[in-house]
């Protein structure tokens, strides 16, 4: 594979990364507003949209360059 098909495996997986990044602000969002707040699952959203922001950050340090 060259570097083209290295490109298009990298923007897929930071397409997917953003993706999973405005679902879980949205869906956090969306559970703030609940009258009756679920504490273990906004908990683990905000451990998942910690780790695709996480992820992110990697993804731009490493390609960027």
């Amino acid at each position: 594979m060259g570097n083209n098909g290295k490109n298009i495996y990298t923007s897929a997986t930071f397409e997917n990364v953003e993706r999973d990044i405005a679902f879980l602000q949205e869906r956090l969002e969306l559970m703030r507003h609940q009258n009756k707040q679920n504490k273990v699952l906004l908990e683990t959203y905000r451990d998942m949209l910690d780790c695709r922001l996480s992820v992110r950050t990697l993804l731009v340090k490493k390609y960027s360059s």
